[in-house]
């Protein structure tokens, strides 16, 4: 899957890895984000006139160049095979220079948060690519451990506690680290910029050139949109009523695993034209002068498509049909069909004859003909929002008023899932589900980065070296026969255990106190009870 495509060509790519080997890390990342090319590809314009005759579509006889499938399903950069682990996996959407590029921003963001609020971050340490990977290890199980205050998961109540947060981070130094999550430098973003991902920095053309190359795509490729919540003040943000969201960012997505036209074309323009690929997409895309484009370059469509898009031939559309009916219209390339459900639907497609098949039903009264194109497309669309219906359940997404901050883990959830359909491509057999495999990610990335926190709270005696190694305490002296502490005031003189019932037997005799100075103690302790090294108060 693929947001957008990244149109970096590969002469770029040598000459910057060639530049690269004689720079040194932090110089590289640098060049990399203040050397940003353009993130979302140039708009493709459609020119394209088609033929304005329609007649019968049951004399439409499409001859379509037949696919030819790859030879594997993954590109040769991409070293998966059966003992590749999800950590893994992902690693090979977000590598160590991603990641090293998110540290070093964030860590140069933190002096521009201090100057406006100099209380803040009084314990700051600088970011590093360990931290990091805990910190989106955290992120991610918080979309499988839902709480309703980002507090609560280090909360030691015992109805809400989840140990694991506290032995992996603190809390502050976990909401410290979302405040200065910064990816681009601002002082970088150029006078008059029209990009509007820039605040993302290198990450989004890195993730979107990790993607486009990340599987081979199959005959059928599913184009469609997906809308990411977000209330916030943002000028590009969108309603779109009809969606549960309604407010947020829109993402137009090509789902390889299983506006208008000009989306379309531009999301195919980069490595996916004249290869006989079938494309399917709704009726927001579908217009005619897109499929003769399409056609054009090798590719074929099949979708939905609005009745005022239908040009000439929508004026052959005056009747109203009966459930059930068809009728279909070709100009010798394009076939239109105008079938009639529960509601009225329009088809149109480029490489498929008009023919209708009986789908079978468990109620009787549901079986009916339905046109090949209809089943097919039934069958096809849908991966976009299968997808959402996957991810939407376990997102990683916080709230905050940081729009590309929201954008990043919303990339995050995507890249998860790239690596999850990796893993089924790999173990085409495994019954390991989206939730498990995030879990099984989660444990590894915890497991790996995993660093005990230090001691917290009143600090520990500690003896001189000289006093701690002398006496009868000391191991060495004890083996030797003489008489430990233990042996001569406890057992010797008979002490109850701590869990005996007989300390409390108001008939034993009283005990003497536990002097100091007797020459017992003297003789089993080399210590001077003067010494200013070991003070003790005798009233305790």
């Amino acid at each position: 899957m693929a947001v957008f495509t990244d149109d970096d060509d590969d002469d770029d790519q040598r000459s910057g890895d060639n530049a690269a080997n004689q720079e040194s890390p932090i110089s590289r990342i640098r060049r990399r984000t203040t050397s940003r090319s353009q993130v979302v590809p140039t708009p493709v314009v459609i020119h394209s006139t088609i033929n304005s005759t329609w007649g019968d579509g049951t004399n439409f006889h499409p001859r379509p160049t037949q696919f030819v499938p790859p030879l594997g399903r993954f590109h040769r950069s991409f070293n998966a095979d059966s003992d590749s682990t999800p950590f893994q996996l992902l690693r090979m959407c977000i590598d160590d220079d991603m990641v090293d590029t998110i540290c070093l921003e964030s860590n140069d963001y933190t002096p521009v948060i201090k100057a406006k609020f100099p209380k803040a971050l009084k314990r700051w340490t600088p970011l590093s690519r360990q931290e990091f990977w805990k910190f989106m290890g955290l992120s991610t199980l918080m979309g499988i451990v839902k709480k309703g205050d980002v507090k609560d998961y280090w909360s030691t109540d015992e109805l809400i506690s989840t140990p694991i947060f506290g032995k992996t981070m603190s809390r502050d130094r976990f909401t410290d680290i979302m405040r200065v999550l910064h990816f681009q430098n601002d002082g970088n973003i150029p006078t008059g910029n029209i990009d509007r991902f820039i605040k993302l920095g290198s990450f989004f053309p890195s993730l979107m050139s990790k993607f486009k190359n990340f599987v081979i795509p199959g005959e059928y490729l599913c184009i469609d949109e997906s809308l990411m919540p977000f209330k916030g003040r943002l000028s590009f943000k969108q309603y779109v009523p009809s969606k549960r969201a309604r407010f947020g960012v829109k993402f137009y997505i090509l789902d390889i695993f299983g506006v208008g036209g000009a989306v379309v074309l531009t999301l195919l323009q980069d490595g996916y034209l004249n290869k006989s690929h079938r494309v399917v997409a709704d009726n927001w895309f579908s217009t005619p002068k897109l499929v003769a484009e399409l056609l054009k370059n090798d590719t074929y469509y099949l979708g939905t498509v609005q009745k005022r898009r239908c040009e000439d031939a929508k004026k052959q559309m005056r009747t109203k049909l009966r459930k059930g009916n068809v009728e279909s219209w070709t100009n010798g390339d394009i076939l239109i069909e105008r079938w009639e459900d529960r509601r009225e639907v329009c088809m149109i497609n480029s490489f498929m004859g008009h023919a209708m098949t009986e789908k079978l039903s468990t109620n009787p009264f549901n079986t009916r003909n339905k046109p090949n194109t209809v089943l097919l497309y039934n069958s096809k669309m849908g991966g976009v929002d299968d997808v959402d219906k996957v991810t939407k359940p376990n997102k990683s997404i916080r709230k905050t008023i940081k729009w590309y901050k929201k954008v990043f883990f919303h990339l995050w959830d995507h890249a998860v899932y790239n690596s999850f359909r990796a893993y089924k491509i790999i173990h085409p057999n495994s019954k390991r589900r989206y939730k498990q495999f995030v879990e099984s990610l989660v444990k590894e990335i915890l497991q790996q980065f995993l660093t005990y926190p230090s001691h917290v709270g009143r600090p520990l005696l500690r003896l001189s070296e000289e006093l701690r190694l002398q006496g009868s305490h000391f191991s060495e002296q004890t083996l030797k026969g003489k008489l430990s502490c233990f042996k001569k005031y406890h057992t010797e003189r008979h002490l109850p255990k701590k869990n005996s019932q007989a300390r409390a037997d108001p008939l034993l005799p009283s005990l003497p106190p536990y002097e100091l100075d007797t020459p017992d103690f003297l003789t089993l302790h080399d210590v001077d009870l003067n010494s200013s090294q070991f003070r003790v108060n005798q009233n305790n």
